[in-house]
């Protein structure tokens, strides 16, 4: 696998190493970092509209970024680890869940 295919047009990680798992979780369109980030861009939308309080982006947001700065310090390990890397997917994930089911009480 090269890495514009890892980055720009895998649709999954399967069959990749840890490292370029977190290369395409990262970079990719269909990784979670970026889920993450329309779910953030959402979010902030609907706080500019008035729709939720400011507070939202501190427990929903772009303000609530552990989980995805552990991802980014996953990028700069040279050896990754497959359960460190599942954690921090799966947190990201829960973290994606969440906001979208409180985001679906507003959207609705």
């Amino acid at each position: 696998m090269t890495y514009d295919h890892i980055t720009n047009t895998a649709e999954t990680d399967a069959g990749m190493s840890n490292r370029d798992r977190v290369a395409f979780h990262i970079f990719n369109p269909n990784g979670i970092y970026r889920k993450w980030r329309d779910v953030c861009d959402r979010i902030s939308a609907a706080v500019a509209a008035g729709k939720v309080k400011s507070g939202w982006i501190i427990a929903y947001g772009s303000l609530n970024h552990y989980a995805s700065d552990q991802l980014w310090a996953l990028l700069r390990l040279r050896r990754v680890g497959k359960n460190k890397l599942r954690r921090v997917v799966g947190s990201l994930q829960d973290n994606i869940d969440t906001a979208e089911a409180k985001l679906a009480t507003i959207e609705g």
